[in-house]
């Protein structure tokens, strides 16, 4: 279908429903899932190669870029659906298209002479196939007006531009993440040859983007941007390893400067090194978890629950998750608390002389974070991002005051959750009817004569017949004095939400022959008491009393009613106690879990009498109350949870932490009149006394209401003794966290400088030249260091036997393209050196191609040369490494080594940015 002329809107839906054949060509790193993902979203594709092999592996459903986590699936379920198949007939495929998708290798040689063979080459196979409507699209990365060069070859279709569609949009992937950047990592960038082609262009990727499309001005103006991108990243590369190569001249150790340097905030040098982990958590920071609810999880409990492909980057443990984690966050746009895909997490230990900090408000809240973790500070009405290091007492943070609002359940249906372990269970029914006996008989005689004369089945027969039974009328356990009833269903309401706010507080399982729960209360507590002892009989649950001491029990020895609390996860006793987490989706049912909470565990203390001050040298005697409301919880879950209930009511409580015990306080007028209706009894009686009696109503100067958000101040920033793994989550959307207490926080590469450099002709872009020589030079400079440190220990590069760790260009991926090791090995071999390679991801046939001979030990080597940060390479075990070698000598240019380790082994260690230590 052609969609030229067709609104976004039109073009998304025809997209959506099978219309729309596309052809992407290359089925590469890039290609193949580009390619699978417009299936996946309803597209017909053909995706096209000239490598047989993977276009017949493709069409078995196969794929063949295994560094690209959930690919494997998304082929093959696009496959098996007939959305997806491939071919080396790139005209067939173009006759067949309504929209071509260029995606072929675009690379530049020594000297940066571009080489569009590829794309030319496509694009006379797409001028054999292209029809009046159709859109050519080029993806992939080209200088500046590559795209429009590619009109006349199109042209020789008989169509001329205007008639057939023209775009670039540029692909802003990175192999590992290719199918989460495609779909809503970074926004599309498109420019078109006209409006029409622009509108049905930003149709087809916002279809397929959850962030959406930038239009340009231009093709050329798309074409640029991708390359600017580069083009930055590769200038400040090339600053960092100039002063790198500076300080290794001066005798100094460059990450140490940088390092330093970096403290001040317009400052941002790069790892130096041969070839070109976020700001954390502390691990017992809490995040929560869209779980059935909102679940309260430390940030270590939510790394390990994240499924997904697990790899190791520059000593960082990485995941992508496989399926959908959404946790709490924040909209600083639509200032509305919302839910947010976690699309990374990583865990990592704290790098040498990295801090954390421990922020402390005004409020009693606190955080612990790493130094440059970006937190949000709210000025002069806008939200400001600051390093976490630069905090100063009196910034103001955000909390969360509001928290998304869903539907809850209605009723809980309590056999399905006993069916799980249905072992001495009965459903009993008001009676049988005679065609269900008779199917009963018919499977379970002789047993089902006993099951119809008592109006009961065992429950794990229940399902087999439920269709054949009448409405259950009680779940039965036991014989004789023990036999008990339980309700087969639970009403999800205030009563029952209040109930377990007495349990939360005030309850506990004991599991013996059966599971007992009890609700234990001073005897003094009758208001709370007869509350529990109503809503247990309004409900139908049968209980007992007793009383020992100044204690008043009551038991519920009901297992079913214990397995029921067990499911909604509200702990066995306080220490793990806990509020269901649909609770925190309603007002109403917060409200009456507080209740049962309060009323159950908290305190209410009122203070009356004289207030003495001074002013202008007068004393004033004036009667004075205060009141004040404090919660305290041994559960650090519940503690969180109760942050964000109150802060839902608008209660913004003050926090303070005595050993294990979490106690939240509420004070002011303004709190406290909004616990009005929850605190009842005496408890209630107190808090009334206090609002009806006060007679001047100040404000609480602690925090600050902003509608979904409140403003707490900054008391404290100081650093704090800390030996152990940090974690970060990347939030797909709003790049911020909800994390401990209600605090909000913020979240924790191709080069192409060539295209812009040969393209100048009136501009003389020296900047760009710089870098690229400089960045060039450090293959270059790395056998420099070789040279110098096998000097040092008296060998002559020739004839000496040297191993290049790493024939990748960056670590984890198998991929080549501007791999530092390549020239590495070629001018090492120019000085007569005998050059071994080995790379964890690479095979004999790698290094062949690279002109070294594959060598997987260190025995008679004389000089290790690292050039990609693989996690086997930051593992190496030196001591043993320094018995194996014929010379001890290492040149690391990729920094993963520690210098003091390695020098105290004995190694000649040199590194970009740092020359020998000497004592």
């Amino acid at each position: 279908m052609k969609l030229i002329g067709l609104n976004k809107e039109e073009v998304k839906r025809v997209l959506k429903e099978g219309k729309v054949t596309i052809a992407v060509y290359g089925l590469g790193k890039m290609g193949l899932p580009l390619a699978a993902v417009f299936a996946d979203h309803g597209a017909n594709v053909i995706g096209v190669d000239i490598n047989e092999k993977v276009v017949e592996m493709i069409n078995r459903g196969e794929n063949h870029v295994k560094e690209e986590p959930g690919l494997d699936e998304l082929v093959r379920r696009n496959v098996e659906a007939g959305r997806l198949k491939a071919t080396t007939d790139g005209v067939w495929a173009a006759k067949q298209a309504d929209v071509m998708v260029i995606l072929v290798p675009t690379l530049t040689d020594e000297r940066g002479n571009l080489k569009l063979g590829p794309v030319y080459d496509v694009a006379e196979k797409i001028s054999q196939g292209l029809e009046r409507g159709d859109i050519v699209i080029t993806e992939a990365t080209m200088p500046p007006g590559t795209t429009e060069s590619l009109i006349p070859i199109l042209e020789k279709s008989g169509l001329k531009l205007g008639e057939f569609g023209l775009a670039h949009a540029p692909e802003r992937t990175m192999t590992g993440t290719a199918i989460r950047d495609i779909t809503g990592q970074y926004p599309k960038i498109v420019g078109a040859s006209d409006e029409k082609t622009l509108e049905a262009v930003i149709g087809i990727y916002e279809t397929i983007n959850r962030k959406g499309v930038i239009p340009m001005s231009s093709i050329k103006a798309a074409e640029a941007v991708k390359v600017f991108e580069g083009v930055y990243r590769d200038v400040n590369i090339a600053l960092a390893n100039e002063l790198a190569m500076w300080c290794e001249e001066h005798g100094l150790d460059a990450l140490e400067v940088f390092q330093a340097a970096n403290t001040q905030p317009y400052c941002h040098l790069h790892m130096p090194g041969a070839g070109v982990g976020g700001h954390c958590f502390a691990k017992d920071e809490f995040v929560f978890l869209e779980e059935g609810g909102i679940e309260p999880l430390s940030v270590e409990e939510l790394f390990e629950l994240i499924e997904g492909k697990t790899e190791e980057i520059d000593g960082v443990l990485v995941k992508h998750p496989n399926e959908e984690y959404r946790i709490l966050s924040f909209d600083p746009v639509s200032r509305r608390p919302v839910f947010g895909r976690v699309t990374l997490a990583t865990k990592r230990r704290l790098k040498p002389r990295e801090k954390v900090l421990e922020i402390k408000t005004k409020t009693g809240r606190s955080v612990k974070l790493t130094e440059n973790h970006i937190v949000w500070v709210y000025k002069d009405g806008a939200f400001v991002e600051k390093l976490a290091k630069d905090l100063t007492p009196g910034d103001m943070m955000t909390i969360l005051t509001e928290l998304p609002s869903k539907e809850t359940p209605e009723v809980i249906d309590v056999i399905s959750i006993l069916s799980r372990d249905p072992q001495g269970y009965r459903i009993k029914f008001q009676g049988i009817p005679a065609e269900s006996r008779a199917a009963l008989h018919a499977k379970l005689a002789p047993k089902s004569y006993d099951y119809t004369k008592g109006n009961y089945i065992p429950l794990e027969y229940y399902s087999e017949f439920k269709n054949l039974l009448p409405r259950p009328q009680a779940i039965a356990t036991g014989r004789g004095p023990s036999y008990l009833e339980f309700p087969p269903e639970i009403h999800v309401n205030e009563e029952f939400a209040t109930l377990l706010g007495y349990y939360i507080s005030e309850g506990c399982i004991t599991e013996d022959s059966s599971l007992r729960t009890r609700f234990s209360f001073n005897i003094r507590e009758t208001d709370y008491i007869g509350e529990v002892r109503g809503i247990l009989e309004n409900i139908g649950i049968r209980h007992s009393e007793y009383v020992q001491g100044s204690v008043h029990h009551i038991k519920v020895s009901s297992r079913a009613f214990g397995e029921l609390l067990r499911f909604l996860g509200t702990g066995v006793n306080s220490y793990d106690a806990k509020v269901p987490g649909f609770i925190l989706y309603s007002k109403a049912l917060q409200r009456a879990v507080l209740r049962g909470i309060i009323n159950g565990d908290g305190s209410v203390s009122v203070y009356e009498g004289k207030h003495r001050t001074k002013k202008n040298g007068r004393e004033y005697i004036t009667e004075k109350i205060s009141a004040s409301v404090e919660v305290a919880t041994a559960s650090n879950k519940l503690a969180q949870q109760l942050f964000l209930m109150l802060q839902n009511l608008g209660i913004v409580p003050s926090y303070k932490r005595n050993g294990n015990v979490h106690i939240l306080r509420i004070f002011g007028p303004e709190n406290l009149e909004k616990l009005r209706g929850i605190v009842s009894g005496e408890k209630g009686e107190k808090l009334e006394y206090y609002l009806s009696n006060i007679k001047k109503r100040e404000r609480n100067s602690s925090f600050k209401p902003m509608g979904s958000f409140a403003l707490v101040e900054v008391k404290e920033i100081k650093p704090i003794e800390y030996d152990d793994y940090v974690y970060s989550f990347e939030v797909e959307g709003t790049n911020t966290i909800v994390t401990t207490s209600g605090l909000i926080v913020h979240n924790c590469i191709p080069v192409y400088p060539w295209f812009v450099i040969n393209l100048a002709r009136k501009t003389n872009p020296r900047l760009t030249k710089t870098a690229r020589e400089i960045n060039d030079s450090m293959p270059h400079h790395v056998v420099e260091l070789t040279v110098k440190a096998l000097n040092e220990v008296g060998r002559p590069v020739k004839g000496s036997n040297i191993l290049v760790l790493g024939l990748t260009f960056r670590g984890g991926v198998r991929e080549f393209m501007k791999a530092a090791a390549k020239p590495i090995i070629e001018e090492l071999k120019e000085w007569g050196a005998n050059v071994y390679a080995y790379d964890p991801l690479c095979t004999r046939e790698d290094a062949e191609r690279f002109g070294a001979e594959w060598k997987e030990d260190f025995r008679d080597i004389d000089a290790i040369v690292i050039t990609a940060d693989h996690k086997e390479f930051r593992e190496l075990d030196l001591e043993k490494l320094a018995k194996e070698v014929r010379t001890r000598v290492i040149v690391d240019g990729r920094n993963v080594l520690d210098p003091a380790e390695a020098e105290e082994k004995g190694f000649v260690y040199l590194r970009v940015g740092r020359t020998a230590y000497s004592p």
